[in-house]
């Protein structure tokens, strides 16, 4: 027989609950997987009896005990059902549970079934609004985990959060970069320079399919790029500045553009409004990355990334960047991103408060695969260049001591061991304590969340 459009076949009902008065079953679906399982009012069978006569024979059956059963006021499942909006299931006794407001609030996306049709073909039903992961799909880092992680969110916000992160792939679709094979174990980005290596020398693993490299910062529909126009220019005469210029306190940088300050002071750059020019000593992240990187498929840590030179102390090395949302969304995704293990959230916290996050769970570039130590080569600084907003910044990475051709990039997930330093990831990969695999002489063991 062939289905309509948004026609779906039911293969049973699995459970019935009270909402609202009105009673209302869990329908499984023929060819969905148990997570897809729904629950419908009783007027949505349209009069298909035999649906529900079937299920109060195999209630009777399961529980031959409780022959009243199917009149009770609370949520009862068959021995062998599984509700997505409940842990409960394949229990020995009847599930009967009172009914909470937690699962009430997905009891609205009602799906109208249609009767069963007279020739005895298999029962349809029509699915006039479809799950969120069929209308926006889920990540491939998020799928073999994607049932825990939305347990416990209603459907308006796991169908609010897939579709940001469509929106979010949407936004940067024409800044990507594209990865050009090269062999069976090498690859690198497409135009990205200077280059990103990708290399698996490990085991057979791809690289993230759902990984978009970008090479600078993309805005979420909620956030302006900042405005340069507001923002004041230098008192420095010439084609360079001494450095002292802007809210600087001393030289930032040295004449050869290594940073020469402290972690935890800001760095004022110089912007477009300045007259000095674009090889001014007080430019340096703006020029972006001069560093070429390879990320590397490590033993134990999944993917990290390597130097592929010798890099001096106080070098620039790459810029966090990702998506740029509010801090509310930032707050929002992260509860489903510390459900799957792993987050990729970094606030801009260094002005009078937080109100940036960037996300680079799906949009990043090299700084995406940094890995942890207790000991990282790697030290993060705020840099002002392009806004006026003292909220909004940048995140520039620098190494802080020689780093040698081939040794991997790191730096630490907790921040600075004495607690001084606030410029961390809003989220730590991870919820609770992880074993750590540095494998420093003066690693913690554990990374705590």
């Amino acid at each position: 027989m062939t289905l309509n459009e948004n026609e779906y076949y039911v293969k049973r009902i699995s459970g019935q609950k009270m909402f609202r008065k009105k009673r209302c079953y869990l329908i499984e679906w023929e060819d969905y997987g148990s997570e897809d399982n729904t629950w419908e009012e009783e007027s949505c069978l349209l009069g298909n009896t035999e649906l529900v006569e079937e299920f109060k024979r195999q209630l009777i059956k399961e529980f031959p005990d409780r022959p009243n059963l199917f009149l009770s006021q609370d949520r009862v499942l068959l021995s062998s059902a599984y509700d997505p909006e409940s842990s409960i299931s394949d229990s020995p006794e009847p599930a009967v549970l009172p009914l909470t407001s937690k699962t009430n609030s997905k009891s609205n996306n009602k799906r109208p079934a249609t009767d069963r049709p007279k020739n005895g073909s298999p029962r349809k039903t029509s699915r006039t609004e479809v799950t969120p992961e069929i209308e926006f799909g889920v990540p491939d880092k998020l799928k073999a985990n994607w049932n825990s992680i939305k347990r416990g969110h209603t459907t308006g916000s796991v169908r609010a959060f897939l579709g940001s992160l469509k929106n979010s792939v949407e936004i940067a679709k024409d800044s990507t970069r594209g990865l050009i094979r090269i062999s069976d174990t090498h690859s690198h980005f497409d135009g990205v320079t200077p280059i990103v290596e990708v290399v698996n020398k490990v085991d057979d693993d791809p690289f993230p399919t759902d990984f978009l490299y970008i090479d600078k910062m993309v805005f979420n529909n909620g956030v302006s790029p900042p405005d340069p126009s507001f923002i004041a220019q230098c008192d420095c005469d010439g084609p360079s500045c001494s450095g002292l210029c802007h809210d600087n306190d001393s030289h930032v940088y040295s004449p050869d553009g290594r940073v020469k300050i402290s972690q935890g002071t800001p760095i004022y750059e110089c912007n477009v409004n300045c007259e000095c020019n674009w090889n001014c000593r007080n430019r340096v992240v703006q020029r972006g990355r001069q560093i070429p990187l390879q990320i590397f498929k490590t033993k134990a840590k999944g993917w990290g990334v390597k130097a592929k030179q010798d890099i001096p102390k106080g070098t620039f090395v790459e810029e966090y960047v990702g998506e740029v949302i509010m801090n509310t969304e930032g707050d929002f995704r992260g509860k489903f991103y510390d459900k799957a293990g792993t987050t990729y959230l970094f606030d801009m916290d260094f002005g009078d408060n937080v109100k940036y996050v960037i996300d680079s769970f799906l949009l990043g570039n090299a700084s995406h695969f940094f890995n942890h130590s207790c000991s990282p080569n790697l030290t993060v600084y705020a840099v002002y260049s392009d806004s006026a907003d003292n909220n909004f910044h940048r995140l520039a990475f620098f190494s802080n001591r020689l780093i040698k051709k081939g040794e991997e990039l790191t730096i630490d997930y907790e921040g600075k061991a004495n607690g001084e330093d606030t410029l961390i990831p809003q989220r730590k990969p991870g919820k609770g304590t992880f074993e750590c695999h540095c494998s420093s002489p003066n690693c913690r063991k554990y990374i705590h969340d």
